[in-house]
């Protein structure tokens, strides 16, 4: 159960679900959902993603149609079509531990807030709070890494990038930070969030939520920030997995 790319006469990238195989994305219920590690955070994710040839592992264009990158695009009838393996995928996974808390990730797009809605619904108790984590600055998160930078806390291999990265955030230190600009090694090394001021998690049993889990580097962010203010048990849940 996975998906197909037709391109079409204008250059568009058009993507269907295929119950036939599982190229690019395993979305059967099958063992799932899918576990893997963000450092000590446990990260269930509803659909595989797998790589493609010659791709880098990174990205996945069922990912590209939802977000509206890439030219790539997908059409609400073929959306439907993942909706029953989403669903009991997503209600095994809510029925496992419960939660008093429901996050999603800050993003530009509204699929992790689409996401932990659809979890809320099976946890009704479970605030969904759509506000606990704030968008660094772009000045907030070069001051860090120019600190790194000075200090030789970034590996040599790495410091080009960095450098070409502080050059960048030079440019544009009023805007919000966003890590889908950063290149993946670099990621261990930033830090994109802060807890919003005054967030009641302590004592609290929290379930974080993403699109898509790349370099884990905003994850174990999170889960650094709500374990030092007091949360006693931190989960995360992604739509797609890590490669």
């Amino acid at each position: 159960m996975g998906i197909d790319v037709r391109e079409t006469k204008d250059g568009r990238r058009e993507v269907f679900y295929n119950a036939e195989h599982q190229n690019l994305l395993d979305t059967s219920t099958d063992n799932k959902p899918h576990r893997q590690k963000a450092g000590s955070l446990a990260v269930a994710s509803i659909f595989r993603r797998r790589k493609a040839r010659g791709g880098d592992g990174d990205g996945n264009p069922f990912i590209y149609a939802l977000k509206g990158l890439k030219r790539y695009s997908i059409s609400d009838d073929q959306l439907w079509a993942f909706r029953p393996n989403f669903l009991s995928t997503l209600s095994a996974y809510m029925k496992e531990a419960p939660f008093d808390k429901i996050a999603p990730l800050p993003s530009s797009k509204p699929i992790a807030r689409y996401v932990a809605k659809k979890a809320g619904r099976y946890q009704p108790e479970a605030q969904l709070d759509t506000h606990l984590f704030l968008k660094r600055s772009a000045a907030e998160v070069l001051a860090d890494l120019e600190a790194k930078y000075e200090a030789d806390e970034i590996p040599k291999k790495i410091k080009g990038e960095a450098a070409a990265l502080i050059s960048t955030l030079r440019k544009s230190q009023a805007s919000s930070f966003a890590m889908k600009n950063v290149e993946q090694r670099l990621r261990d090394y930033i830090e994109p969030l802060v807890l919003a001021p005054g967030a009641p998690v302590a004592g609290h049993r929290i379930l974080l939520v993403d699109d898509l889990f790349s370099s884990g580097a905003t994850l174990r962010t999170a889960h650094r920030l709500l374990t030092e203010a007091g949360a006693i048990e931190v989960s995360a849940l992604c739509l797609l997995s890590k490669v």
